[in-house]
């Protein structure tokens, strides 16, 4: 037994996705996959070389780089929603949290392209910078809520990306030791019930 619906209303269409399949399992990534705002956002990133990825499978073969839906919210909150021990704690909740406040109609008017391609840039040059601590692989979105405390000119999208590069690189030791003097105050408080991955995950990082 099956329904067919036909409609030239993407809107309408993407409505009827979710209502129909809300009590399937259906993994709620590809239930937004047709969101035309994330669309507009993957289309963006396609003209920078980089592949927005809104479901499994899709075709690689043009690209330079990507990303995952899933990561660049996870990116997002730490940076624009002050959010880094969630983003660290599930990369689903953060999905189901910031999606609908992400993709939609007043965002695409402030530019919210830009301001994921930014999270986009500062990831790929976090990845890049080598940072050699034990902590790292733990705090990776506390380093980014931290570093961008301390230069917000990093989440200005109006910067010229080598000026980005360089207030980013030039700003990571002060962000290295702000994070370990927390891990020490921590460290000598909690001694051998602390734990990197406790502490990233709690709201106390901020």
């Amino acid at each position: 037994l099956i329904r067919a619906y036909t409609t030239m209303d993407d809107v309408l269409a993407l409505q009827i996705a979710q209502a129909t399949n809300s009590q399937n399992p259906i993994n709620v990534v590809n239930l937004k996959s047709n969101n035309p705002y994330q669309k507009k956002v993957a289309e963006y990133f396609s003209s920078q070389g980089v592949a927005l990825i809104v479901k499994p499978g899709s075709d690689l073969t043009d690209y330079t780089d990507n990303i995952t839906n899933e990561s660049l919210l996870q990116l997002y909150a730490s940076l624009y929603e002050n959010d880094p021990a969630k983003a660290k704690l599930s990369k689903s909740a953060i999905f189901n949290i910031y999606f609908d406040k992400v993709f939609n109609e007043e965002q695409e008017n402030n530019n919210i392209e830009k301001k994921l391609y930014r999270c986009y840039q500062l990831w790929v040059l976090l990845k890049k910078s080598n940072i050699n601590v034990p902590w790292f692989k733990h705090g990776v979105y506390a380093f980014l809520y931290t570093i961008k405390n301390i230069c917000p000119n990093l989440l200005n999208e109006d910067i010229c990306e080598k000026d980005t590069t360089s207030n980013f690189y030039k700003n990571i030791p002060q962000t290295v030791t702000v994070i370990e003097n927390v891990i020490q105050q921590k460290t000598s408080i909690l001694k051998e019930r602390f734990s990197y991955n406790n502490l990233f995950k709690s709201s106390e990082i901020k």
